[in-house]
């Protein structure tokens, strides 16, 4: 069970690594109810900040 100090812990980490923590709940808590569990990994920090580092298809072609 997450506690209040482990919260804090997650919040910290998140701004220490220059991502809002609002933007990653909201982005990680819709994409988990259809992520595949064999792809539970694409939801862990790292892999979400290189997700959002890449430019999207509508980037690339403005």
């Amino acid at each position: 069970m997450l506690t209040i100090v482990g919260l804090y812990a997650l919040v910290a980490i998140w701004e220490a690594n220059g991502v809002s923590p609002e933007t990653y709940l909201v982005d990680v808590l819709l994409r988990v109810q259809t992520n595949p569990n064999s792809r539970i990994g694409d939801l862990l920090l790292l892999a979400w900040m290189r997700r959002r580092a890449r430019p999207s298809r509508q980037q690339a072609l403005d």
